[in-house]
């Protein structure tokens, strides 16, 4: 898939330990899982479904990175 930023290398930052880079939609199940895993630390009341999170990241999120 095609980044939403352009020149996505830009926002890149790495260091010997970890790489911090945008969202891109790849990554939004990884997200969804990760919440699901800590559903009670999250204080979520249910598990987000794959639909769910779709659509949160495309009514929501992506609209705001489209922005910048």
């Amino acid at each position: 898939m095609t980044p939403l930023i352009k020149n996505l290398d830009k926002f890149t930052y790495i260091n010997r330990l970890y790489k911090f880079r945008p969202i891109i939609f790849e990554d939004i199940e990884d997200i969804r899982n990760w919440r699901n895993d800590q559903i009670t630390s999250l204080r979520q009341k249910k598990h987000i479904t794959r639909s769910d999170q779709i659509h949160y990241w495309n009514n929501f999120i992506f609209p705001i990175l489209l922005m910048q």
